[in-house]
């Protein structure tokens, strides 16, 4: 049992060390124990049991109410308690199926690895949430920190019903490396740098600045007027209150319409 009592202390330092980390950085909260984490990351207060430290405690006091402390002192409080299977080996376990494989929790499902966590899919990996997701890399001076390729098909990015705010505390840069980059907005465009503006709205164009405005070109061309009505997307809208009862729930399921 030490040595399962040591991996599993190891696994909630782990937990913590970078759950704190993240959330200095305005990343997600981890509810590792004892309390509780609710929405916007507000303490829901002290939990008893379901979490990584209440499984610390439970496995700490194993000898509860046993043979050797039939007193109970080394388990006083509930989270020190409750139920507990543990499945520990020196070396390796594998867990194999030629169908499917299941794995539940009616609270949280907690999986840490002191170096690498590594999932392979033959086919398709489908991750459904029904609240949040929080990714965080704390990451190395002067390396690629994160990386999302696909090396055929499109990739599309969406926030069906609010906004997509993109942050670099250096360069920010778009490039398309044989086609075009389209910039579409229904009420405005507005670009800003250093004072001067450039603003697309209502059918006009501002360009304001403190200095100099330079325009060179070989011929220039004012006639007009003409226009340019760009299509925009449109998304599949399930019913509000529909959605709000699956998030509510944690249904994996909403009825569009």
């Amino acid at each position: 049992r030490e040595q399962a009592q040591s991996q599993f202390d190891a696994a909630l330092a782990l937990s913590q060390s970078l759950g704190d980390t993240a959330s200095g950085q305005q990343a997600d909260t981890m509810e590792t124990g004892p309390e509780g984490i609710g929405d916007d990351n507000k303490r829901e207060g002290k939990q008893l049991i379901g979490h990584l430290q209440h499984q610390q405690a439970a496995l700490k006091a194993w000898e509860a109410e046993t043979n050797t402390d039939k007193a109970g002192k080394t388990g006083q409080d509930i989270s020190g308690r409750q139920p507990l299977l543990v499945l520990s080996a020196p070396a390796c376990i594998a867990s194999l199926s030629q169908q499917s494989h299941t794995l539940a929790a009616e609270t949280n499902l907690d999986l840490v690895a002191q170096r690498d966590t590594n999932q392979t899919s033959g086919r398709r990996w489908i991750h459904n949430v029904g609240d949040k997701i929080s990714l965080f890399v704390t990451g190395l001076q002067d390396k690629i920190a994160l990386k999302l390729i696909a090396a055929k098909g499109k990739v599309q990015l969406q926030a069906q019903s609010d906004s997509i705010e993109v942050t670099a505390d250096k360069d920010v840069t778009i490039t398309s490396c044989k086609e075009r980059i389209v910039v579409t907005a229904k009420e405005e465009i507005l670009v800003t740098a250093g004072g001067g503006y450039i603003r697309l709205k209502g059918g006009d164009i501002e360009v304001h600045c403190p200095g100099t405005v330079t325009v060179k070109g070989a011929s220039h061309n004012l006639s007009g007027p003409t226009s340019l009505n760009a299509p925009l997307p449109k998304f599949n809208k399930g019913c509000e209150q529909a959605l709000d009862s699956a998030a509510a729930t944690q249904s994996a399921t909403v009825r569009l319409g």
